[in-house]
């Protein structure tokens, strides 16, 4: 990884620096987006911040104050360049925990997890087995066909949610009496995201578009135009400059509205259950 001292430090030594849980947490997802920057430096490969990690490095000039999630998105080229190459080049302290990991929960992108400490997510089925390091997501940009919009909202709904269904009803099968009555509908929801996955991806093959949207647990309710979200800039966020979209003020108001207002407290969302950043799942 080379001698950079942010990269290379040991995390512990990081998390300890924090005057809070929440700011030590922030320390240590700080330190793994300077080691996802350098992998993409290393090898061409473009990302950006996203959503409340672009809100606050806009905003704020790092973190959201109250925010303890870290978030950027990849084109799906170089999504599936840096999946591929990136557990070869993270230091040991760090892991790359893809989907397939944990097949039961619903999400379609990837992490990367500090094994220094531990972080239970609420919601999305994770439990204290599944991989518990803090963590900052990694979101696929991927092409959309050339549809009208509202049409492409709901096909890559039902691309989602029909398989999101199938592993919520598999988690019921727990018994045979629960296997006979969930299994076929199950079944019928798989063979339903199965035909939309097919029409889907013949149609962004055959007629690609200048929309792209983020496949992630939110079902892919937003499009976003592949120029705004291909043309980067340099941005202070915290203690270095990381890749925004340069025009970023209309990805903002599509996402949050009036970007610029804080919220009141009541309405500051929080992603982590239980935050310990010095001590790994036992």
């Amino acid at each position: 990884m080379g001698a950079d001292p942010i990269v290379s430090m040991n995390a512990q030594d990081g998390n300890k620096t924090g005057e809070s849980i929440l700011r030590s947490c922030q320390l240590v997802q700080l330190r793994i987006l300077h080691v996802l920057d350098s992998i993409c430096k290393e090898n061409n490969i473009q990302y950006c911040l996203a959503y409340g990690s672009l809100l606050g490095a806009i905003r704020h000039g790092g973190f959201i104050p109250w925010d303890d999630d870290l978030d950027v998105w990849m084109q799906e080229d170089d999504y599936r360049h840096f999946i591929k190459i990136a557990r070869a080049q993270l230091p040991d302290d760090i892991m790359l925990h893809t989907p397939d990991m944990t097949p039961r929960v619903a999400f379609r992108f990837s992490k990367l997890r500090d094994k220094n400490s531990f972080m239970l997510e609420l919601g999305q089925g994770m439990s204290v087995n599944d991989p518990s390091g803090i963590w900052i997501d990694i979101f696929p940009l991927e092409v959309c066909p050339r549809l009208p919009p509202k049409i492409i909202t709901l096909l890559s709904q039902c691309v989602l949610s029909p398989w999101f269904r199938t592993k919520w009803i598999v988690n019921k099968i727990t018994n045979p009496v629960n296997a006979l009555l969930y299994a076929p509908i199950a079944l019928v929801c798989r063979l339903v995201s199965l035909l939309f996955g097919a029409v889907w991806i013949i149609s962004k093959t055959a007629l690609p578009g200048k929309y792209e949207i983020v496949l992630d647990a939110l079902g892919g309710r937003r499009l976003f135009d592949k120029d705004k979200m291909t043309n980067l800039k340099r941005w202070k966020f915290e203690d270095g400059e990381f890749p925004v979209p340069s025009d970023y003020e209309p990805i903002l108001k599509l996402i949050y509205g009036d970007w610029r207002k804080i919220p009141p407290p009541e309405q500051r969302p929080r992603h982590a259950k239980i935050i310990d950043p010095i001590h790994a799942a036992q």
